[in-house]
């Protein structure tokens, strides 16, 4: 076992008023898996952050790792190469005692996060069980929602108070702030940033935008009484945040995150990824629309290799803004698969010239078949996650339009063509 470092030390000093006297050093140490870093008597000197309903108790928790349950809000800004730099720095410098400890509050009997993601993270995959924590009291409305809008707004404030190792950028300070306005728009039909006492949406206004950057911990870095390019980049963003609401940004594409699309496939057993077999035998892959062409290459040769018995989930994991993109990156997609289709039965043309000559190659040369033959060869679904504003659920099958021709939905017969069986099957 390893030999521990003392966290607190005494070092002796001489002052000419007091003589000799011992005073406390604090310095960072290496836990056991199953240790933890205690509660030490200069905890109480630490600022606490605090929001109008969470107040820090002034008391500290043990809990396991795994009772603690993560808010939606905080998620979405996980940074794993931020976990990364924390595993690194705690293995090689240990843990720090003089840092303020992750907090989390209780509601509803649940312990939920209100700062520390990243770290807890880092702490699970190096596979430590305990870690004390800050308790904070909430006291607002009781509800998750009304929760996880207040932890967005604290978690973030806690991180920005303290020189972090990996430091928000100002794009990603918007992105949060866009995604609670998508967050209140969906729980209210309103786009906001704040609701008042009597739950109402409060107009977004520039005032709500720079009370929201400042309550984020955003003018420790960018202000406008910093002056200069910090002062330019806190007008800078206050505008953009403001465009979200003004039109510019109407669209509010929903970008898919990996656990969002692992819910969908949970929730979605007929779709499946990576060729896993689905709910209705099928094999079911997963592609990115925004890098179409490639994976409609893809899609072409999966339906290929499993004679049409596949199904395809497709979403776009970058956010835009014009709802547009994403159906037109849809059609490149199938409309790629077509086009490598083909090109596949002009190989084989030519393949034939080359075997038999020019005569019979082009007498037993094939024809394409048109798009609306070539899509009934597949057997499963075809479906998109949904992201845009006014789609609803988890999966949505939009129609898909190439050279002119709708792909059908899903509902209609779709019966194996013997001439495109033997044409993939070569």
């Amino acid at each position: 076992m390893k030999q521990l470092k003392m966290w607190r030390q005494e070092t002796k000093v001489h002052s000419q008023q007091n003589g000799h006297t011992f005073v406390p050093i604090f310095k960072p140490i290496h836990l056991e898996k199953d240790q933890v870093l205690e509660v030490s008597d200069i905890d109480g000197f630490f600022p606490r952050k605090e929001s109008k309903h969470l107040k820090f108790s002034g008391k500290q928790i043990k809990l396991r790792l795994d009772q603690v349950k993560n808010c939606q809000s905080r998620q979405i800004d996980y940074n794993p190469e931020h976990v990364n730099q924390i595993k690194t720095f705690k293995r090689k410098r240990g843990s720090d005692p003089r840092q303020t400890r992750p907090a989390v509050t209780l509601f509803e009997g649940e312990y939920y996060r209100v700062n520390g993601h990243h770290q807890g993270k880092s702490d699970e995959e190096d596979g430590y069980i305990f870690c004390n924590f800050d308790l904070y009291d909430y006291t607002g409305k009781q509800d998750l929602f009304s929760l996880e809008m207040e932890i967005d707004i604290l978690g973030k404030a806690i991180n920005t108070n303290e020189p972090p190792r990996s430091q928000m950028k100002p794009s990603e300070f918007e992105q949060s702030a866009k995604t609670r306005i998508d967050a209140y728009e969906k729980q209210y039909g309103v786009p906001c940033l704040y609701v008042d006492e009597n739950d109402k949406p409060i107009k977004i206004t520039k005032d709500q935008v720079e009370l929201y950057l400042e309550e984020v911990g955003f003018t420790n870095y960018w202000s406008p009484d910093m002056g200069g390019g910090r002062a330019g980049q806190h007008t800078k963003s206050v505008n953009k945040i403001l465009k979200y609401t003004t039109g510019q940004y109407v669209s509010k594409i929903k970008s898919v995150s990996e656990k969002r699309l692992n819910d969908i496939l949970k929730a979605n057993p007929e779709y499946n990824t990576k060729g896993n077999v689905t709910s209705t035998g099928h094999k079911g892959f997963c592609y990115k629309t925004n890098t179409a062409s490639a994976d409609g290459s893809k899609l072409f040769v999966q339906m290929a290799r499993t004679k049409g018995n596949c199904t395809f989930l497709t979403f776009n994991d970058k956010e835009l803004a014009d709802p547009n993109v994403v159906l037109k990156q849809e059609e490149v997609i199938y409309q790629t698969a077509y086009n490598t289709y083909l090109d596949t039965i002009q190989m084989q043309n030519d393949l034939l010239v080359l075997e038999y000559g020019e005569r019979l190659g082009k007498k037993y040369s094939t024809e394409p078949s048109p798009p609306e033959i070539f899509w009934k060869y597949l057997k499963g679904k075809r479906g998109a996650v949904t992201q845009l504003n006014n789609e609803r659920g988890d999966i949505i099958e939009r129609k898909i339009v190439t050279k002119g021709f709708t792909i059908m939905d899903n509902s209609k017969e779709k019966d194996s063509i013997p001439l495109i069986d033997d044409i993939m099957n070569i």
